[in-house]
């Protein structure tokens, strides 16, 4: 039993302290008592995890005491919200409150004194049945807890006091503190009822490789079976331990019915909060790995933990690892410090060849403190994925729906446009997006070796018409939104309702025109949401025509000159 759960329990429900509970509950609201109690366990439960010596507990219990009196009287007193108070166990004499709303006074002279939405020093006499209780049931829990540690098991006496507001994450070249050796970790194994404990101790002296996981990243399930085969073969040097923050239940039942995994019988520690605040990571998978003398020597993918690499770091080798450092995205890249929150830092971009393993893969907006938008970050992407991202953004300026169709590779050697690259820019303001996206391409077109732009270009098209005076077909501001272009088969009635016209041509251009080269535009002119049912198959230009003319829409081939991206080589 949780020792705080003990303790709650002897308070709350033993025999010992009813006559107690009897004689205060005239007085006292017990109920709201027991829920502040499981307020303020909740809060402890996060901050101490293992006691140590008499000066850790004493410590957690004056810490407590000022939480538990404070968290009762603002529970059981709805109107009362403590903001300060003297809770030493000498100078219980007077309490600084604030009032949101008039108390029930228990005189004609407390009826004077509070005054709602004031402060005032109020002399405990007003409140004395409380605090008299409160302080025995402080006593009481200083009692309770002294004896739970004396009667807990030796492993939780070993330990230290561990909070996660104070972990400091470990970089590499650290050692593993003492207190992480001997901290219990909670695991499951395929196949097996319940859950164990293990500690890092456990295998100390070993090459221990923590492998972060998650049953919905597809990625750390793809390297389980191959980290599981090199375990089996450094069987007596090596340790590899999965750590994911989901329950146990959850954890277990995955590795007992997914088809990789079911037949290895892998364990795992699962309900992680610890271990991923000393080993900071924002992706995963991430391994971590510690040498046979307890030093973090590297950070990585999984792809990297091979026995090549298990052998040299063994032998204690210079390893050439590449390292994942995770990096969030969602700030200006590699800013750190004051430069970081600093409004002196007008302009910031940075371009990077090559995927960087500590970032994740597509767009991410930068924001400020705020939340407003100050920047953009392209990570990890395909040189040809950064600009069809940005054709879109910019097309859309201009009212179209950008799709592949739209552009145009003015070279025959495309093999730059597979690079991967991450480009972020920010600024201190940014009042408008389309500014970014602008500034962003033309970052890439200095630095990549390619240049693309939007030009007018003449090509053969279907141009979408309407001949009547007035469209039938226009949905109110107000109707339910729907779109079933792209969740429909081949045959099946399409929907558009609540959208602008250019989503019918988008929706188009990919149902009936995606296997080909051909390209729908719109020349309506029509504004407004629309409402139209089609029946379309692919490739089939007659039925598309025959469909759009119950709506006085018109399809016809034709040249035109429209907005077309291309891409181009910068000598070109």
């Amino acid at each position: 039993m949780k020792v705080y759960d003990f303790i709650g329990t002897l308070l709350f429900k033993n025999k010992l302290f009813k006559h107690i509970r009897q004689k205060v509950s005239h007085i006292f609201p017990l109920k709201r008592l027991e829920r502040g109690f499981k307020n303020v366990n909740a809060n402890m439960r996060k901050r101490l995890l293992l006691m140590s010596d008499e000066l850790s507990m004493v410590s957690s219990l004056v810490a407590f005491a000022r939480r538990f009196l404070r968290s009762a009287l603002s529970t059981s007193l709805p109107s009362v919200e403590m903001t300060r108070g003297k809770v030493g166990l000498g100078s219980l004499d007077r309490l600084e409150v604030t009032f949101g709303k008039p108390a029930v006074p228990h005189s004609a002279k407390a009826r004077r004194a509070l005054k709602p939405y004031s402060l005032h020093l109020i002399p405990l006499n007003y409140l004395k049945p409380y605090t008299i209780y409160l302080t025995a049931l402080n006593v009481l829990f200083c009692v309770c807890l002294a004896h739970a540690r004396q009667s807990s098991s030796p492993e939780a006496a070993h330990g230290v006091a561990l909070s996660t507001d104070s972990i400091k994450p470990l970089q590499i070249g650290d050692t593993i503190p003492e207190a992480l050796w001997h901290m219990p970790l909670q695991t499951v194994k395929a196949g097996q009822e319940g859950s164990t404990t293990v500690k890092l101790n456990d295998y100390r002296g070993k090459l221990i490789i923590l492998d972060f996981w998650a049953t919905w990243c597809t990625a750390c399930v793809a390297a389980m079976p191959d980290l599981h085969q090199l375990q089996a073969k450094f069987e007596t040097e090596l340790k590899v331990l999965s750590v994911t923050y989901e329950p146990s239940d959850k954890a277990r039942q995955f590795l007992e019915n997914n088809k990789l995994l079911q037949d290895l019988n892998i364990g795992s520690i699962t309900d992680d909060n610890m271990l991923k605040k000393y080993f900071y990571h924002k992706l995963i998978p991430h391994c971590v790995w510690i040498d046979q003398k307890g030093v973090v020597r590297a950070t990585t993918r999984p792809d990297a933990v091979n026995a090549i690499n298990v052998s040299r770091i063994i032998d204690n080798q210079i390893v050439g690892l590449k390292m994942k450092r995770d990096v969030d995205a969602a700030k200006p890249l590699f800013l750190k410090g004051d430069l970081l929150v600093s409004n002196k830092v007008k302009h910031h971009s940075i371009f990077i060849e090559e995927t960087y393993l500590g970032l994740p893969v597509g767009p991410k907006i930068h924001r400020d403190n705020n939340g407003a938008a100050v920047g953009l970050a392209l990570c990890n992407t395909p040189l040809l994925g950064i600009y069809d991202y940005l054709a879109r953004k910019l097309f859309a300026g201009k009212g179209i729906l950008y799709s592949s169709k739209d552009r145009y590779i003015a070279a025959r050697d495309t093999l730059g446009l597979g690079m991967v690259y991450t480009i972020s820019l920010s600024a201190d303001t940014v009042a408008d997006m389309n500014r970014v996206y602008k500034n962003m391409l033309n970052e890439v077109n200095r630095y990549s070796g390619w240049k693309g732009m939007i030009e007018k270009r003449k090509r053969s098209c279907y141009v979408l018409r309407h001949i009547a005076e007035e469209p039938s077909f226009l949905s109110g501001t107000d109707s339910l939104k729907m779109n079933t272009f792209f969740k429909s088969k081949p045959g099946d009635a399409v929907r558009l309702k609540g959208y602008p016209i250019k989503y019918l041509v988008a929706g188009i251009n990919s149902f009936v025109f995606g296997r080909s080269d051909d390209l729908l535009v719109d020349a309506t002119g029509i504004e407004g949401p629309v409402d139209l049912t089609l029946q379309l198959e692919p490739d089939n230009v007659e039925r598309l025509i025959t469909q759009l003319k119950r709506y006085n829409l018109t399809v016809t081939k034709e040249e035109i000159e429209t907005d077309v991206f291309v891409i181009r080589k910068s000598d070109l």
